[in-house]
């Protein structure tokens, strides 16, 4: 482990190699949650996300704290043409979209 702790970005210029491997996030829900949230299900379907950008939602959600609907809803700003593209964004009703948001996120989490 590699400390950089009289850096002001100590936690950024620091390095923990970690002995654990390379894992993979799979995107998976429960059985009930397509008659739940059909919209949300036919979108996570076959959809494939940079493993970095899983990374980065699963560390300022687990280790910051953030709230998953911020993060979601800053992803979906900054990647409005994907977002389109994956889920044709303007097809979707108001309250479609805010419960696709939140299911999309807690999937990618795990919960």
């Amino acid at each position: 482990m590699d400390l950089k702790l009289d850096n002001e970005d100590w936690f950024e210029a620091s390095e923990a190699p970690c002995a654990t491997p390379e894992s993979s996030v799979y995107v998976t829900y429960s059985g009930s949650f397509e008659p739940r949230n059909p919209a949300a299900a036919k979108f996570l379907n076959g959809k494939k996300l940079d493993p970095a950008v899983a990374n980065e939602w699963i560390s300022i959600i687990g280790r910051d704290e953030l709230d998953p609907q911020d993060v979601t809803e800053e992803w979906v700003a900054a990647t409005m043409d994907t977002a389109k593209e994956w889920i044709k964004w303007s097809m979707l009703s108001s309250t479609e979209k805010e419960s696709f948001v939140l299911s999309f996120l807690l999937a990618q989490i795990g919960i």
